[in-house]
């Protein structure tokens, strides 16, 4: 016994060590070309082509710290286009100065084929999302996870490549957390005039960057043709 105390006096350093050598988490601010909105605080909006979209990078209001892990940020999209847009996490990013691209987040694994993918059944499913919508759907695959949802009836392309390049960036993460779960922005169709906010996770952006760029790339679900972007520039504090 004595020597499994000693064992863990001396362990117990190292990890406040390894810990305090973690470089900080990046605060982000609307830059100063951004159009800041001034009801929501650290908040930018842009809009194209009747789409607007406002980036939030305010305090993480979930009970667990999360910022030192990834970058969260709250998206609120208004779609007053003619067209149904498709919401996947590979139409955004943030994009930093050099061109390093730090990338949404998928909270989900997806197994099967390509044809009929479906979330990993180990997941516990959202009955009561804490994200606000109006005439949207969620993606087909994720269906179960959101059985109090409709889900969308055409085709939503599923790209297994970017699944699991960035599944692989929890394996060694306390995260996602339930609370993380429950706040995402799911994949799916924000119909026209329909209304979603929830939240990203992107790749932790490092504080030792002076810039990054919001990035959504805009396409119609039904053609699956890009037709706009939206970029909203931050300050890395």
């Amino acid at each position: 016994m004595r020597q499994s105390n000693r064992m863990l006096t001396t362990f117990i350093p190292l990890i406040l060590f390894v810990a305090s050598c973690t470089p900080p988490a990046a605060n982000l601010k609307p830059a100063s070309t951004a159009n800041e909105v001034t009801r929501l605080e650290d908040a930018a909006v842009s809009r194209v082509k009747g789409v607007q979209v406002i980036v939030q990078a305010g305090p993480w209001p979930g009970p667990q710290p999360i910022q030192n892990e990834v970058t969260p940020v709250r998206v609120l999209i208004d779609n007053q286009s003619e067209t149904a847009l498709r919401l996947r996490y590979n139409d955004f990013a943030l994009i930093a100065d050099d061109g390093m691209r730090y990338a949404a987040l998928p909270l989900y694994q997806i197994v099967g084929s390509i044809p009929e993918p479906v979330v990993n059944p180990g997941y516990t499913a959202i009955t009561e999302p804490h994200f606000v919508y109006h005439a949207f759907t969620v993606a087909p695959f994720y269906a179960e996870i959101y059985p109090t949802m409709a889900a969308y009836r055409g085709t939503f392309a599923y790209d297994p490549f970017y699944y699991d390049t960035y599944n692989a960036y929890w394996i060694n993460l306390p995260l996602p957390t339930q609370e993380m779960f429950k706040r995402a922005l799911p994949e799916g169709v924000l119909e026209a005039g329909g209304h979603i906010e929830g939240y990203l996770y992107f790749e932790r952006v490092s504080d030792d960057l002076s810039r990054v760029t919001f990035r959504a790339d805009l396409s119609s679900a039904q053609s699956n043709q890009f037709f706009g972007e939206i970029r909203i520039p931050f300050r890395v504090q």
